[in-house]
């Protein structure tokens, strides 16, 4: 069995909803917690703190699409595709998923939680495509070498 990962590239209007979703929240929070609760003018907490309230969103939202993209699976020459799509289907479901549409040739699973389908920025759909001699697999990369890792290791 052969398993090709192929990752598509990171995306520029993710890379800016997070950059400008976790400047919101932190600089909002910032103003909350010092202004309103603790009387202490933002101009000053933002002259001290700066960098932090500048520079963490930025990196975020730079690191996190790089980190989390897109990919393609491809698992190809298995003995046994019942077992393996089973396999598949069982990590997904383990760590979340449910299936929403299932055709003859490939099913799809999204999140169960409406929170994480909401705060996922990349859809949070995962879709299986079944073939002859194949089982290709597109989502998120954390999720596709989660289920390559687990894939390896009840073959040994």
């Amino acid at each position: 069995m052969t398993i090709e990962i192929k990752y598509y590239k990171a995306s520029i209007p993710v890379m800016f909803k997070i950059t400008l979703i976790s400047f919101a929240l932190l600089n909002g929070l910032a103003y909350l917690i010092f202004t309103i609760l603790l009387k202490t003018p933002f101009e000053e907490v933002f002259s001290r703190n700066w960098i932090i309230l500048v520079f963490v969103p930025l990196t975020q939202g730079l690191i996190q699409p790089l980190v989390d993209r897109k990919g393609i699976m491809t698992i190809k020459n298995s003995t046994n595709f019942e077992n393996l799509s089973e396999k598949v289907e069982s990590i997904l479901v383990e760590k979340g998923y449910q299936e929403i549409n299932r055709d003859n040739n490939s099913s799809t699973f999204e999140k169960k939680s409406k929170l994480k389908k909401v705060t996922n920025l990349h859809g949070g759909k995962l879709i299986i495509d079944y073939r002859e001699n194949s089982i290709q697999i597109v989502g998120q990369k954390i999720l596709l070498n989660l289920i390559e890792t687990k894939i390896k290791w009840d073959k040994t």
